[in-house]
């Protein structure tokens, strides 16, 4: 088995963060976004002073996912999750995503919510196999699908 490391986000995984993000969503984020990310070593301030995290997961040197979340008036924003095509299905996205909830915990979030395409049936059963209840659906939100709301109260 393969050892696994989370930690920060930094610029020499930004190529493996794009194979994943292009591999992983029809509508890919910005590249920009992650190489901002990764300026500040994986953690950010916005303008209205929310603060922005990205921490990946390595493996033997192999970056293999990734989890970016946003921290905000006590809730906490799971803002993408993905994991290399070929480690899907094994547990590495649980993984992370607890990992981000176990930070927003730690930071005082009160709950944490996340948007996720209404028709992505393995997210959905990930979410849900963690306690995330469905609190609200929304109509075209990725243009041509609707989006669930995913909640957890921490």
């Amino acid at each position: 088995m393969l050892k696994r490391t989370i930690r920060l986000l930094n610029p020499s995984d930004l190529e493996s963060v794009k194979s994943i993000e292009n591999a992983s969503f029809p509508e890919p984020w910005d590249f920009e976004i992650f190489e901002i990310l990764a300026s500040y070593r994986g953690r950010a301030i916005k303008a209205n002073g929310a603060r922005i995290y990205m921490y990946v997961l390595e493996e033997e040197n192999d970056v293999t996912g990734y989890v970016v979340w946003e921290e905000a008036a006590r809730e906490g924003h799971i803002l993408n999750l993905a994991v290399q095509e070929d480690r899907r299905n094994s547990g590495r996205g649980k993984e992370l995503l607890l990992f981000a909830i176990r930070k927003l915990k730690l930071k005082g979030m009160e709950s944490c919510i996340l948007e996720c395409r209404d028709n992505n049936a393995i997210a959905r059963g990930l979410y849900e196999s963690i306690g995330m209840t469905e609190s609200d659906h929304v109509d075209g939100y990725y243009g041509d699908q609707d989006a669930v709301i995913y909640r957890l109260d921490l």
